[in-house]
């Protein structure tokens, strides 16, 4: 089961010695199991981003999980001969039958891809954000209930009212609508609640 995971998962001893490495693992290092065991973490090309401080903090994460802690590092950037990928990272201690700790067990869990929609989340979010505050548009957000959830700063510039003045008083939109069209308005408004 642990060999078709998805997931890259290795075994060290207690020594910090690679004592398993699934087939995921292998294959994103392009060696084989003869070439990893018996070998420490940092010679089996993993992380790529390697380097003496690289190598201290997995050393600091593995003495912790010898000592019976889990450790959970979210979403780290890993280069990996191609695009940067993300991983979470868990550190467990490995048990014996007798409960006793016999090494480590690292568990890398790509999050790339949602990594990459949050990414890309926050920066059409942005996109949005620039456009709306510079927009000459009247531009408004309100929820079912008729809280302001967003206003745009032309807001204030076309109805001479401040923003924070909207905020304390959901009914001021309507109270400014002439009383011709206030009907219309709140037809649209119930007509547009979710």
């Amino acid at each position: 089961i642990v060999d078709c995971s998805a997931d890259l998962i290795i075994a060290k001893d207690t020594n910090l010695r690679l004592r398993f490495c699934n087939r995921a693992f292998r294959e994103l290092v392009k060696k084989g199991s003869a070439e990893l065991l018996g070998r420490l973490e940092s010679e089996a090309g993993w992380p790529a981003s390697g380097g003496q401080t690289e190598e201290t903090e997995i050393a600091g994460k593995d003495l912790e999980a010898l000592d019976g802690k889990t450790v959970f590092v979210p979403s780290r950037q890993y280069r990996v001969g191609g695009p940067s990928r993300y991983f979470d990272v868990t550190r467990s201690p490995l048990r014996g039958g007798a409960g006793e700790i016999i090494g480590v067990l690292c568990v890398w869990h790509d999050v790339t891809t949602f990594h990459t929609a949050v990414e890309e989340l926050r920066e059409a979010a942005e996109r949005y954000r620039a456009m709306s505050e510079y927009s000459f548009e009247w531009e408004a957000w309100q929820d079912a209930q008729g809280r302001i959830l967003y206003m745009s700063p032309s807001f204030s510039r076309i109805t001479g009212y401040s923003t924070p003045e909207f905020l304390a008083n959901p009914e001021l939109i309507s109270s400014i609508i002439h009383p011709d069209d206030r009907a219309r308005y709140d037809e649209h408004r119930h007509a547009t609640v979710i």
